[in-house]
């Protein structure tokens, strides 16, 4: 017989399992967040295709400084998804990137006054990204 205890067939149970399953994968990217303190610094980070690269940079955007990001990436290998900043001190720079293929990226961040692009960064941040071509689940 194809029916079970529960008086559901084979098939039914069969679709509700897949769909779980469909469920599982597709919230299976890992999110990787990467903090830096105020002064910056450098880190290294190895990803995978389909992860999520959250960049948080402390900050105190009412003295007129800010972080921006300043290198030239490829984005057909990391797409910027989101950008903002916390209202409340500690006041917190966030870049959110999805990882979309393999590659190298060498991101550099810099913390300065917008107006006062002659001068240099004040402090600067470093991230070397790996992505590899495997996804995380």
């Amino acid at each position: 017989s194809t029916q079970s205890t529960w008086g559901f067939s084979i098939r039914e149970k069969m679709k509700v399992v897949l769909c779980l399953l469909a469920i599982v994968v597709s919230a299976a990217a890992i999110e990787h967040p990467v903090h830096y303190p105020m002064d910056g610094g450098k880190n290294s980070l190895t990803a995978s295709i389909g992860d999520v690269v959250t960049v948080t940079l402390q900050g105190i955007p009412s003295t007129g400084f800010g972080w921006t990001l300043v290198s030239i990436y490829d984005e057909s290998v990391l797409q910027l998804v989101r950008q903002d900043i916390t209202d409340e001190p500690p006041n917190n720079f966030t870049f959110q990137f999805s990882c979309e293929k393999e590659g190298l990226i060498a991101m550099e961040f810099h913390y300065r006054k917008s107006w006062e692009t002659d001068v240099p960064a004040a402090h600067i941040a470093n991230l070397d990204l790996r992505v590899e071509g495997t996804t995380s689940f």
